[in-house]
């Protein structure tokens, strides 16, 4: 797995699950409420107007896919390559590039 290439970049998407199984699609939708919902207000009130410019730069982070509660150790990181607002539905699409299965004991181990 070649995770260098993520190592120095300052920011990131973060789209978190809830069911396991919910990432077996290249596809979320989420209401509107819930989208940046725990993004600095400055980035928040920016990606939120859904401009092309703000679009753009959040297809250009990488992006972690990952389960809340830890219902699952899968994990993904990849990109947003479509990002669509209908009412107050987001429908994001995305391409996962790097299948991180992550461990429990990873830091258990670095301690060892």
């Amino acid at each position: 797995m070649n995770l260098i290439r993520y190592v120095h970049i300052e920011q990131y998407n973060l789209l978190v699950f809830a069911n396991k199984g919910d990432l077996g699609s290249d596809i979320c939708k989420m209401n509107l409420d819930r989208f940046c919902e725990y993004t600095d207000d400055i980035n928040k009130e920016r990606f939120k107007t859904f401009s092309t410019e703000a679009i753009n730069d959040l297809k250009s982070f990488p992006c972690l896919f990952l389960y809340e509660a830890q219902t699952s150790l899968d994990g993904y990181i990849g990109y947003i390559t479509d990002i669509r607002l209908n009412g107050r539905l987001v429908t994001i699409q995305y391409t996962k590039e790097v299948d991180c299965k992550f461990n429990p004991n990873f830091w258990t181990n670095l301690s060892a």
